[in-house]
């Protein structure tokens, strides 16, 4: 008969590992992979944080000199087109950019999202491509802007750092 390679218990023909030692090597692995999980938590949160402290230096290094500070944004606005007699959202809603508008953002331009359909030739027991239609617009990418003034910097402080975080793309 057998025995476990790990713990020397005897094991069936084919098998070269006892249960108790096949699971506590499960539990090691995991744990393991869940300590590199953290590992790579922990340095994506390091790599932010310096980011959005050197960002924030030169932003703040801007506003000392005078100057004004853009920050950007983009929104995702549904509209209420219809494509083949189907609705693609319920309404249009510019709550969010009007509450945004309130709060001093600006919108610079849309980018709209566009739909496309397919159309298909049938006939004869056969389809093939036909055509397509393009160009249904279903919302707009929004692209906002809001201009923080050197006599601003002060109390936008919170606003930058926060802005700033969700910036991070590391």
């Amino acid at each position: 008969m057998a025995v476990c390679g790990t713990c020397g218990t005897k094991v069936s023909m084919l098998s070269t590992e006892c249960k108790s030692c096949k699971d506590a090597r499960a539990g090691a692995e995991a744990a393991a992979d869940r300590e590199a999980f953290l590992g790579q938590v922990r340095e994506r949160e390091e790599r932010q944080r310096k980011y959005v402290a050197e960002a924030r230096l030169r932003l703040d290094a801007t506003l000392a000199a005078g100057r004004a500070v853009s920050l950007y944004e983009s929104i995702y606005v549904a509209v209420d087109s219809v494509l083949n007699d189907e609705p693609l959202a319920d309404a249009f809603d510019l709550l969010q950019i009007q509450t945004l508008g309130w709060q001093g953002w600006e919108v610079v331009t849309a980018v709209p999202r566009t739909v496309g359909v397919g159309l298909l030739n049938k006939g004869g027991g056969a389809e093939s491509w036909g055509a397509g239609i393009g160009g249904n617009v279903a919302g707009a990418h929004v692209l906002l802007r809001l201009v923080v003034q050197p006599a601003d910097a002060a109390e936008a402080g919170p606003l930058l750092e926060d802005h700033l975080s969700r910036t991070f793309r590391g």
